[in-house]
């Protein structure tokens, strides 16, 4: 019977299709009033032929319950089979209206007499549902952007400086904007004029009244006309608690798009009329409702945009709760089967939501918003199916099963990006923000504009924390690439995106200067890094030419050095600095999704290597002066740059990347994890090498547990210490690891088992520049005490491996020396790493057993 149940409701939606395009889309819309309008046409006509376009409007905020509780709207799906009669007959039997629909989609909104709580909804839907006009009507609650905390700027505590990976420069906790690389995207703006290619961002989100007649300060933002029913925008929540009020979609414009002498903007040239931003107001309303205005506000933007402007939309509506039952699956399928209906042709950018730190079913990307879900299935049945608690006699799937009415079920768009938060610290996820995302951003203290009376909007300005704000930054940056190219669509924006977050330097954002140069597809066609490039006149001074010749390297070299500070954006490598020693990740030789490797280019007489994982801004220079890039007079160029890029200084030979280490100690009696709660939970990533001796001290030391009265106990300590030495130039010479580790158990009651393990892995990234000499050596000593009562063992382990070097392995009492001696080839990124385990088994008779290790290892290059 299960095995029917399932087929069936796998039919059911992937036959949903018959209504969707019959009737006449272009019937007038009739004046709604205040609680909406019931279907027009003879009583014995087909509903669905009936249902005609009327957008939502928001309920009053006084009717927003407990909980989000929409106390003056439900959501509904009319039966196909029923006539006008039948479902106006219904509406007024519980004096309900229509309040929202799309033409021939039997998903509607409906408004309803005024209730106290959700009961009192739910009775009013299961009087509907029971109604042969309805096969599914829902309780509704209001729908809110992805919110998550809002402080002052003027309370910013910003702590230490810090690096990030191959970044010197030191960046502050709030400046998103150098750390993601955006400062190196204007540069391009030369492409963007030539192509001349236009692009709208719309923003459906909440907007204060007051924002619509004064939002100067961004200066391509206007105002969608007539998203609500009745054309008004309404202010929700309290101004000095809720950060929801109307300023968020404001804030959420001005981080794509503020004047520059007003904030950060991470689309880089505000004033070149290139970007429009259409803000839909948008409050009040059920998640239906607004899947219902979005595509109203896309299909308008699409239908009165100029014909060439390509169209991105930034969604933030997220569910953000953890309601997942069986009801809730089934109404989220119904609201992404009515998203996919609004077909392609345009970008979709969403931000994932709050949920980051639930433990619940619900906190995972693809739930997320009906835009997530919309993408995530073809065949939304699996959408309850892969619950593995689902009861298959519970109403939800019978409602499920019986939904026999004709939905359009397309495809998935196939045009969503979903975007999470990163901290500032490392570009590790944000707690809060859903994993599963496809790209992430930085989330957390994000500084922009705000428009309400609030004591954290200080002299126009707030800091943002959540993942609608690391959504804005991927909408402009994927503005700003398709300003660049007038055949870029939104499927090649997506992939250059991912990939410069999968694959780049920046592990846990988006390199955004590395997303923008993949748009170049080969030396001869490498427009972004020829606009890049030109900085000047061929005789060294004036504006831009279009071309890039000894006039530029001249100007490099006499106007913009000694001129210019750092973060102007004439860098050229993309680190935020001009010239020095820094280097980033840059892709010299242009292919068609960056690779980094080391290349050759012939400068003079001499082949000279690149490290595409360490350019500064002189190897960008040297590399595209020798290339076809370059046409001006060798003559003057060789004169200005042959010797620098010949005879600079020396390689590195080993250079440091990161530090990686896992301790894992656990002493307990009944499973007792003792460890909670201290960093030697997480996996730590290092990649500044003075801050390893400290990291590594502070997770030392002895960890116990014990059972009363049986006075059973369990004992683990260990002790790490780990030290990097680097030569004049930070290439390292030397790598030690000393540690011991202890893991013991007293049980001398037997009701109660015990265990202990005491452990580590090390592991050691380096880049190797120059072929390098090698020894490696160390002593693995272990004391395990060998068979115990009941035929357990406790024992010891070790593990030692280094790039190309076969892995020394340790099991047993006796100890290991080894030595071994080699060379690491140039340009190999490797690996160095170390484990040790010292454990007990878990004990059921009374013993008292204990287990020693001790691991030295030392790693030296010459």
């Amino acid at each position: 019977m299960k095995i029917l149940t399932l087929v069936a409701m796998t039919l059911t939606l992937s036959l949903l299709s018959a209504c969707g395009g019959s009737g006449d889309a272009n019937i007038d819309n009739p004046a709604p009033t205040p609680d909406g309008v019931l279907l027009l046409g003879n009583d014995n006509e087909n509903a669905i032929n009936a249902i005609i376009l009327l957008s939502p409007t928001p309920v009053d905020p006084s009717q927003i319950k407990n909980n989000r509780l929409l106390s003056t709207r439900l959501d509904a799906v009319i039966n196909p089979a029923a006539t006008v009669g039948d479902v106006n007959t219904a509406l007024e039997s519980v004096g309900a209206k229509i309040n929202g629909m799309a033409a021939n989609d039997p998903t509607v909104v409906l408004s309803i007499p005024e209730v106290t709580d959700r009961t009192a909804a739910q009775v009013i839907a299961d009087t509907l549902q029971t109604n042969n006009a309805f096969f599914f009507v829902t309780v509704t609650f209001e729908a809110k952007p992805s919110a998550q905390n809002i402080g002052s700027t003027a309370n910013a505590v910003l702590t230490t400086p810090m690096s990030f990976n191959a970044l010197q420069a030191p960046i502050q906790p709030n400046d998103w904007y150098q750390a993601a690389h955006f400062p190196a995207l204007s540069r391009a703006d030369a492409v963007a004029t030539a192509v001349n290619q236009p692009v709208t961002i719309i923003i459906p989100s909440t907007y204060a009244a007051d924002t619509t007649t004064d939002s100067s300060n961004i200066p391509n933002q206007s105002f969608l006309d007539g998203i609500l029913g009745d054309n008004t925008l309404v202010e929700y929540g309290d101004a000095e608690t809720d950060p929801v009020l109307g300023s968020y979609g404001y804030s959420i414009a001005s981080i794509i798009g503020i004047n520059f002498n007003d904030g950060m903007s991470a689309y880089p040239k505000t004033s070149n009329n290139l970007l429009k931003i259409d803000s839909a107001p948008l409050s009040g309303l059920s998640y239906t409702a607004i899947v219902m205005a979005i595509a109203n506000s896309i299909r308008d933007s699409i239908t009165f945009e100029t014909v060439d402007n390509k169209i991105i939309l930034l969604t933030d509506f997220v569910y953000n709760d953890d309601d997942f039952s069986e009801r809730s699956r089934v109404w989220r399928a119904i609201d992404g089967l009515n998203w996919r209906k609004i077909g392609g042709g345009f970008l979709h950018i969403s931000a994932v939501g709050e949920l980051g730190s639930s433990t619940g079913p619900a906190s995972q990307a693809k739930y997320a918003s009906p835009f997530a879900v919309s993408e995530a299935y073809l065949d939304f049945s699996l959408l309850l199916t892969e619950d593995p608690t689902l009861d298959f006699s519970s109403p939800a799937v019978d409602e499920f099963i019986e939904l026999r009415f004709t939905l359009s079920n397309p495809p998935p768009i196939g045009n969503l990006l979903t975007v999470g938060s990163s901290r500032i610290d490392q570009f590790t996820r944000s707690d809060f923000s859903i994993p599963g995302a496809d790209v992430r951003m930085i989330g957390e203290n994000v500084e922009a504009n705000c428009y309400t009376v609030s004591q954290n909007c200080v002299d126009n300005q707030w800091l943002m924390s959540d993942t609608g704000v690391a959504a804005a930054q991927i909408a402009a940056l994927a503005a700003w690439m398709l300003n660049m190219d007038s055949t870029l669509n939104e499927v090649g924006v997506m992939t250059v995106i991912k990939h410069a977050y999968q694959n780049g330097q920046l592990v846990g954002i988006v390199d955004t200067y590395a997303a923008l140069l993949s748009l170049d597809t080969s030396i001869t066609e490498a427009a972004i890094r020829k606009s890049v490039l030109d900085v000047a006149g061929t005789s060294g001074t004036g504006v831009r030419d279009g071309i890039f010749d000894e006039g530029d390297i001249e100007f490099w070299f006499n106007t913009i050095l000694p001129t210019f500070p750092d973060g102007i954006p004439f860098d050229l490598n993309g680190d935020g600095h001009i010239g020095g020693s820094d280097t980033v990740w840059f892709d010299l030789d242009i292919n068609a999704l960056p690779v980094y490797t080391t290349v050759m280019q012939t400068i003079g007489e001499e082949e000279v290597s690149f490290n595409e994982e360490a350019i500064t801004d002189f190897d960008v220079l040297c590399y595209y002066a020798y290339s076809d890039l370059y046409t001006g007079d060798e003559e003057q160029r060789d004169a200005l740059l042959l010797a620098g890029c010949t005879s600079g200084p020396a390689d590195s030979k080993v250079e440091f990347i990161e530090f990686e280490y896992d301790r894992d100690v656990v002493a307990g009696c009944i499973m007792l994890d003792v460890d909670d709660g201290s960093i030697n939970d997480l996996e730590e990533e290092i990649t500044d090498v003075a801050a390893i001796p400290a990291a590594l001290a502070a997770v030392n030391g002895l960890v116990s547990a014990a059972v009363s009265p049986d006075e059973n106990s369990a004992t683990s300590s260990l002790n790490l210490s780990s030290n990097i030495r680097l030569d004049p130039d930070g290439n390292i010479l030397e790598i030690s690891n000393v540690a011991t580790m202890m893991a013991e158990v007293n049980m001398p009651q037997q009701p109660v088992g015990c265990f202990a393990t005491a452990g580590f892995n090390f592991d050691y990234r380096f880049r190797v520049t120059q072929d390098t000499n090698f020894t490696l050596t160390g002593t693995l000593a272990g004391a395990p005490p060998g068979e115990l009562p009941g035929g357990n063992i406790s024992g010891t382990s070790a593990w030692v491996f280094l790039s190309g070097i076969p892995a020394y392995n340790f099991e047993g009492e006796s100890n290991l020396s080894f030595s071994v001696s080699g060379v690491l080839t140039a340009g190999e990124s490797s690996s160095f790493g170390v484990r040790c385990r010292a454990r007990t088994p878990s004990l059921s008779t009374p013993a008292v057993v204990n287990s020693n290790m001790a691991c030295n290892v030392t790693l030296t290059f010459e």
